[in-house]
């Protein structure tokens, strides 16, 4: 019986080098059938454009991806998302 050496298999494609951060899986929770990722307590809706949060006095919180808030929630999500 003889074993495949490295060089006698199939080449294999690169990994994606982008790849989220590591406990990125962590960071996600499931809303009417759909994942959302998280960042700092906010509930990231990218369709529609917007970030969620429950407050147990204020109740629901919506902030608009296009308000200088959303703004820097974003900027926060990408540099959680990708950079650790």
């Amino acid at each position: 019986m003889t074993t495949a050496r490295k060089h006698d298999q199939a080449p294999t494609r690169p990994r994606n080098r982008r790849a989220p951060a590591q406990n990125y899986s962590a960071m996600l929770v499931k809303e009417n059938g759909r994942t959302f990722p998280l960042v700092r307590g906010w509930t990231v809706d990218l369709r529609g454009r917007e970030f969620r949060r429950v407050d147990p006095t204020r109740g629901q919180i919506i902030v608009p991806l296009d308000s200088p808030e959303g703004q820097a929630l974003f900027a926060l999500f990408l540099v959680e998302r990708y950079t650790k």
